[in-house]
């Protein structure tokens, strides 16, 4: 006899992969290297001349190459050449698909040592924390994981409501009470990943200072941010974003052209 209640709790499983991908969770990277400029940036940065060298691999970054190698070398070369703004920048982009590297996320450390304006990241909100504390995997990790969980869940309560054993059924319950958890905190934690990057996506200034102002263009200087300041996107007007710092207590207007998003698209 079919189970058309399990039958639904698939079809919404497989909903959810269709919904993810058009989402573009785990995009390809954009097209193959041109490894004779990479390479010839490579030794420019070798030799010391980290302001060719990552002229080079902006050029190669600008004309569409997303590999990682590239962004991280990039990093390295703006962060050689003093410029923070730009090395964290591309550190941070490295994490989006390489979140558990050691090197980058120990440069990234760094270069945050390096700039003018320094936060307490003490002082975040608790969205804003459980955003950091799941940026150790991708969100395409944190979706297929949620996406086994389902599954798993749909599979213990098959079990539950078919059992062979009455031991089986109460291995099935115990297996379904474990799962609703871990399924419900996935959830969760994915759509707080989701809502966060798409609400209040991360950026950085890369302007060598920019004056936050109370409203667009003709408010008063709140205060100025410096290179290498991390901040979160909260509205758009016209050429004009509006910030917030961690923990949301300090927020105002920026130049659009003074800060680039971490995530982008």
């Amino acid at each position: 006899m079919i189970d058309f209640g399990l039958v639904r709790h698939l079809r919404l499983g497989l909903l959810t992969v269709l919904v993810l991908l058009m989402l573009g969770v785990g995009k390809a990277q954009a097209q193959d290297l041109d490894l004779e400029t990479f390479q010839i940036a490579n030794a420019l940065y070798e030799t010391g001349a980290y302001d060719e060298a990552a002229q080079l691999y902006q050029q190669l970054f600008d004309a569409g190459y997303r590999d990682s190698r590239l962004q991280y070398n990039l990093a390295n070369a703006y962060y050689g050449s003093a410029d923070y703004g730009n090395a964290i920048l591309h550190y941070r982009r490295v994490l989006l698909t390489n979140p558990r590297d050691g090197d980058v996320r120990y440069n990234l450390s760094l270069a945050r040592e390096r700039v003018v304006d320094q936060f307490n990241r003490n002082d975040l909100n608790f969205l804003e924390t459980a955003a950091q504390l799941s940026n150790w995997i991708t969100l395409t990790e944190m979706a297929f994981f949620a996406l086994l969980l389902w599954f798993a869940w749909v599979g213990a309560r098959l079990i539950y409501r078919h059992p062979r054993t009455e031991r089986q059924r109460t291995a099935a319950q115990s297996a379904l009470f474990v799962l609703t958890i871990m399924l419900i905190f996935s959830l969760v934690a994915l759509g707080n990943r989701v809502y966060t990057e798409r609400s209040r996506p991360p950026a950085v200034v890369v302007a060598e200072q920019t004056a936050v102002l109370a409203s667009p263009a003709l408010g008063e200087a709140v205060f100025t941010l410096h290179s290498g300041a991390e901040v979160n996107i909260t509205a758009r007007d016209g050429g004009w974003v509006q910030v917030t710092l961690p923990g949301g207590d300090l927020q105002g207007w920026v130049a659009a052209n003074t800060i680039e998003p971490v995530i982008e698209g």
